[in-house]
Order: structure tokens, then C-alpha cells, then sequence
């Protein structure tokens, strides 16, 4: 049984777009570069830009003398590759992108390294708090480990409740050994439920492992992702087939119970 209503913005964008890698009642998700997918989205079709731009920071070689960041030391044989992402040489590509929104006047949610915020209006900047698993900040022998991130907010109409600035949605190694810059779903989930409206239609160009687009479907909305690199959409395609998941441990049980009730395995 479909319990998705039929959404007409969803079926004018997937009809604008090319053949989707994959797709089903309520997501569909796109192989292919966000600069040439986006001049093909009809206007009035979008409700919410929710996404994870390439901050710009050469992550290959930001932590390369760190723990997990060589291959060397990490526990899981990781090389460099595992940490090079797409169009992260400079802000060029998502600076592109959220001009784009800007022109549309789009309500948007975009991650950010706090080293370099992207430029514009925005009305929330907000801090994801990580948890004490994960961290980066240079030398670890001098640098604090940062276990935050920023998440800036643009446009967008009124929040379902007022919620804190400090996002605790804490993320494990395990959770990013698809994707080096995957965000816990049920972070995702949450900036959908507050920024789109029911059963809107959220749009991700940079989707990766498809955290955005499995946190959009398991709260209800419809969602539409691109992504440039083929190893990610498959793992992207696998999360959204995903029908049973599982809980995290007590102890790491500090999101909203209504966002834990679908916390997905990986």
C-alpha cells in the first residue's frame, strides 16, 4: 500500500529530470553533477533545500597527520580516498549552489565548517553538536578536537516549535565508514520536520550516503537527491530500501524520542 499522497511537485521535478538511479513512492535520487541537474528543476517545485555542500577544506589533506585521517592509524585501513570529497578543492561549488536557492528564495539548511561560513543573509546559524566519538582541528597534540559543525539557515517560514541552537545528534565511526561527511539521519529528520511543511518536497544536491533523503521519507515528505560520485548512490539506494532498523545504545540516546523511532543500521 502507498501511504504517500500523490504530490504534484515531486512528479513535475522527476519528470524534468533525467532517468533517476533510484526511486520509488516518495524519493528519487540522480547520478550526476548538481550544477548541471539544477538548471533543469522547474520553478515552485522545491519547498526546502536541505543539504551538505563540500565546505571547501581540502579534507584529504586537512588531517592528514591525524588519527584516521592517514589510513595508518584509524583501526580500519583507510586510505586518503576514503576522505577526498567531490569539489571540496574550494567554496566555489557550494557557493554555487546556494546562490541558486537564493535566486528561487528558497528556505534552505546548510552544513558549514565553521572556518569558513558560507556568505549571504542567513536568519539561524545553528551548532551541531557531534558527540565525543568524532573530531577534527589540526594537530591533535595542539589543537582542541572540534566536535561541532555549523548548520545555517535561510528563508525559511515558521518552526513547528522553537527548539535549541545546539543540535545534539550524536555520531559514531561506524556511521561514517560509507561516507567520511555523513550526518545521522535522525538529524535530518528533525531539520525536515521543523523547516518543511507536510508532506513537502525537499531537495538535497548534494546527497551523499542519503541521509537527507531517508530522513525526509521516514517524517513523511518527498525528496529528491543528486549526487556525483556512483559508490555513493549506491549506498544511498541501499539506506532508502531500508525498512527495519534498530536503536542505538541507551547511553547514546540523547535526540528527541520522536526521532529515534526509525534510527537507521549502517
Amino acid at each position: 500500500m502507498n501511504v504517500f499522497p500523490e504530490n504534484v511537485k515531486f512528479q513535475m521535478l522527476c519528470a524534468a529530470l533525467p532517468k533517476p538511479y533510484y526511486g520509488d513512492e516518495a524519493c528519487a535520487l540522480y547520478h550526476g553533477d548538481a550544477r548541471e541537474l539544477l538548471p533543469l528543476v522547474p520553478a515552485g517545485t522545491v519547498d526546502l533545500l536541505c543539504t551538505d555542500p563540500p565546505y571547501g577544506v581540502a579534507l584529504s589533506d586537512h588531517g592528514s597527520n591525524s588519527i584516521g585521517h592517514s589510513g595508518k592509524r584509524d583501526g580500519g585501513g583507510r586510505g586518503k580516498d576514503h576522505y577526498t570529497v567531490a569539489g571540496d578543492e574550494s567554496t566555489e561549488l557550494g557557493e554555487w549552489v546556494l546562490d541558486w536557492a537564493a535566486r528561487f528564495k528558497l528556505p534552505t539548511a546548510a552544513f558549514a565548517s565553521p572556518d569558513k561560513p558560507w556568505p549571504g543573509k542567513w536568519r539561524s546559524r545553528l551548532v551541531w553538536d557531534k558527540g565525543p566519538a568524532v573530531g577534527g582541528g589540526g594537530d591533535t597534540a595542539k589543537c582542541f578536537k572540534r566536535t561541532w559543525e555549523l548548520i545555517q539557515v535561510a528563508r525559511n517560514g515558521d518552526l513547528r516549535e522553537r527548539g535549541e541552537g545546539v543540535l545534539k545528534f550524536w555520531i559514531t565511526p561506524a556511521e561514517s565508514r560509507y561516507h567520511v561527511c555523513a550526518k545521522p539521519v535522525a538529524l535530518m529528520k528533525y531539520l525536515v520536520w521543523q523547516l518543511a511543511p507536510d508532506a513537502g518536497m525537499v531537495l538535497d544536491p548534494f546527497a551523499g550516503s542519503g541521509s537527507t533523503l531517508r530522513g525526509a521519507k521516514d517524517v513523511g515528505c518527498f525528496a529528491v537527491g543528486f549526487e556525483l560520485e556512483e559508490k555513493h548512490c549506491r549506498t544511498a539506494a541501499e539506506r532508502l530500501t531500508q525498512r527495519v532498523f534498530a536503536l542505538p545504545p541507551a547511553e547514546e540516546r540523547v535526540l528527541p524520542e520522536r526521532f529515534l523511532s526509525e534510527w537507521p543500521a549502517v
